[in-house]
């Protein structure tokens, strides 16, 4: 299966998808998942206050997939042509866990998520009704800590697992939203396997250079990043002068793009709001 998309820093691309990649991401667009996050706005209220910085969350999540394929042939530590889980190599298992970690994201990300994390520690009834979907014992007591530690970074993790649990209807379709879950649960649940946890620090990375290069170009106008730099980025002795270039733009977007002033208010507005 070719999913195709034209990136603005790349230009027309295609990315494949097999096995079980292919069942989810049909899965996905089964339940209007595809649909929503091609119209779901990446960088959420920040869009109001710089209107440049307006792009769908499907932009970044099909750059993440397009990367990791553009490494999946690079010599180092990292397991990406192995099977990691059953028959799933890691390639295949990264670009799985991009798509079904992005579906908890909900419009305006984090002040609608922090309110509804809010609601959820404060009302243990709200909390015990959306969590009794959820039907395993281990995916129920991560979602349980994640809400208990208000931890508002990972909560999107327990939005994507009841929304997985919530489009079980029939046999069929409660075994693969149960697999769909397990499969989930490999990147949030902590891990003694070494080639697992080498394919999360790759994924950490991955994402971080998707929204370093979009969100720069979106607000800036620049394309700071090319795949050659990815490949550098992604390798086993990264160029220390690209991790500094990459740490500066990471920092640049914190200080003058995501926490402004105006995008503070907004957020706080927002979330006051609701």
């Amino acid at each position: 299966m070719l999913i195709k998309y034209t990136l603005p820093v790349i230009g027309k691309t295609e990315v494949p998808l097999y096995g079980e990649t292919i069942d989810i991401y049909s899965f996905l667009e089964e339940h209007r998942q595809i649909f929503r996050l091609r119209n779901l706005n990446q960088l959420g209220v920040i869009s109001e206050v710089i209107h440049t910085a307006r792009h769908p969350k499907f932009e970044y999540i099909f750059l993440q997939l397009y990367l990791f394929d553009e490494i999946k042939d690079l010599k180092g530590v990292y397991p990406l042509n192995k099977n990691i889980y059953e028959t799933i190599t890691g390639t295949e298992l990264l670009k799985i866990w991009a798509l079904l970690l992005s579906i908890g994201h909900m419009p305006c990300t984090f002040p609608v998520e922090k309110a509804i994390l809010r609601i959820l520690f404060e009302d243990k009834k709200i909390k015990d009704n959306l969590l009794s979907s959820i039907d395993s014992e281990g995916i129920r007591q991560y979602s349980e800590k994640i809400i208990e530690e208000q931890n508002i970074y990972s909560f999107y993790h327990v939005l994507s697992f009841i929304k997985l649990f919530k489009y079980c209807h029939g046999r069929e379709q409660i075994a693969f939203s149960k697999r769909c879950a397990t499969l989930l649960s490999l990147y949030c649940f902590d891990s003694k396997k070494a080639s697992l946890n080498q394919l999360k620090e790759l994924f950490g990375k991955i994402r971080r250079f998707s929204y370093v290069m979009l969100d720069s170009y979106y607000t800036s106008g620049k394309n700071i990043l090319n795949l050659e730099d990815l490949k550098n980025f992604s390798g086993v002795m990264p160029n220390e002068h690209l991790q500094a270039l990459i740490n500066c733009m990471d920092s640049y977007l914190l200080q003058q793009i995501y926490k402004t002033r105006e995008c503070i208010i907004a957020e706080v507005l927002l979330y006051q709001a609701i």
